[in-house]
């Protein structure tokens, strides 16, 4: 029986440079046990990404998605091979695989391709040869052989899928931070650190703007029970380990004591749109159009003259504003839009939880003078649209609210 290897993805941030491109290589052979089979994922350098992008924004306004992929896809191959040849020059003989090589199989979906199976055949070959295996994240093709790219997030993806395919049980996610906070330390005071928790709860917050993971990885994860561990690429030993069965547990507090609040989050540039009064017919044509996005719980009801909600967050469509202005030609001056509002969110464990640190959130924003417009509210969280120059005043009063009193732990 074939040892089971290591899945390790590293991010943009822990490959800015040729010369952090050395340090993970150091990084890796420090890690491996002898010659243990090592898959590593990496994704492109910096802000490699948002540079292509721009250029084919140089071109044009709408690139076809298909160019698009063509050259994003680029990005990790140039990051893949130099940490290749950054190992060889260290004595560790590796090899630099492409999605398509490693058997990263997709959908069409230009942009935000799926993954519908993982064929590891020639990844089992290079590690049976001891090489460490550097494969591109963020990529794959279709059947027909067309290079896709998966997304915001595919990197992560890439990496919970090889390790399902591997039966590794488990993959390392390294960026710059130790894991998983309960706010964002930017915007919030001293917030806890995240020990282990949920996939389901980890998916939930990245929806709702927490940074770290994609949702798209976790959900992957929780499918194939695969357990992901976040942690600091040059940090220490702390790391947030996110299991399909996790529970929520704080780090760096008294023994035994645990929580059924997640954390706070915020997510800019969404765009409401709200339908007046209309008959039936309206109603349903304008729900068939917007299958998917969010929409206001208050919203909800089987009375004709209730307007109606939705929330798009912008860059979950490239052509929110194409649609926004489509919308407007066709509803005419029933359906409003209006864009560039924030939401800002609590997460919890489970439905109670969530009850109770609504009502926390709500009595907190009240007493820092934050004005809402609306809120939905889903199994693990309950979101509010705040006005976007208040987005800090609300996630600080929220996380005070939540955490500071340790609502949810142990004993309260």
């Amino acid at each position: 029986m074939h040892p089971v290897p290591r899945i390790h993805k590293f991010g943009g941030s822990s490959l800015a440079d040729t010369d952090a491109v050395k340090r993970v290589a150091r990084k890796i052979v420090a890690e491996r046990d002898g010659k243990e089979p090592t898959v590593v994922v990496a994704s492109a350098m910096g802000k490699t990404t948002s540079r292509l992008l721009d250029k084919a924004l140089d071109i044009s306004d709408l690139p076809p998605r298909r160019e698009l992929d063509m050259l994003l896809s680029s990005g990790e191959r140039v990051s893949c091979a130099l940490l290749a040849m950054a190992l060889k020059e260290i004595g560790v003989d590796a090899i630099p695989l492409s999605g398509p090589q490693s058997g990263i199989i997709t959908d069409d979906n230009h942009s935000a391709a799926r993954i519908v199976e993982v064929d590891p055949t020639r990844v089992r070959e290079e590690l049976a040869r001891d090489r460490v295996v550097i494969v591109t994240g963020f990529q794959g093709a279709t059947r027909e052989g067309e290079v896709t790219t998966l997304g915001r997030g595919g990197s992560d993806t890439t990496a919970v899928a090889l390790a399902a395919a591997l039966s590794g049980g488990h993959c390392t996610i390294h960026s710059d931070i130790d894991g998983v906070y309960t706010g964002d330390p930017n915007a919030v005071e001293s917030p806890l650190h995240l020990e282990h928790l949920s996939c389901a709860s980890m998916a939930e917050y990245s929806r709702r703007g927490a940074g770290v993971l994609h949702r798209n990885c976790l959900e992957f994860s929780e499918q194939h029970d695969v357990e992901i561990r976040a942690h600091a690429t040059f940090g220490g030993p702390r790391h947030t380990r996110i299991a399909p069965d996790g529970v929520i547990r704080y780090s760096d507090h008294e023994e035994g004591l645990a929580g059924c609040f997640v954390g706070v989050a915020s997510h800019g540039d969404n765009l409401r749109l709200r339908l007046a009064a209309s008959d039936p017919g309206r109603r349903a044509a304008l729900e068939e159009r917007l299958d998917g996005f969010e929409r206001l719980t208050r919203a909800i009801s089987d009375r004709e003259n209730t307007p109606l909600d939705w929330i798009i967050h912008m860059d979950d469509l490239e052509e929110s504003a194409a649609l926004a202005d489509d919308l407007r030609e066709e509803f005419g001056s029933v359906l409003s839009v209006t864009p560039g509002l924030t939401t800002a969110t609590v997460v919890a464990d489970d439905a109670d939880s969530v009850q109770r640190a609504a009502r926390l959130a709500v009595d907190a924003l009240q007493r820092a003078d934050v004005p809402t417009f609306g809120s939905f509210r889903r199994e693990r969280s309950h979101t509010w649209l705040v006005p976007p120059k208040q987005e800090d005043d609300a996630l600080r009063a929220m996380h005070a609210g939540l955490f500071e009193l340790k609502p949810g732990m142990v004993g309260a």
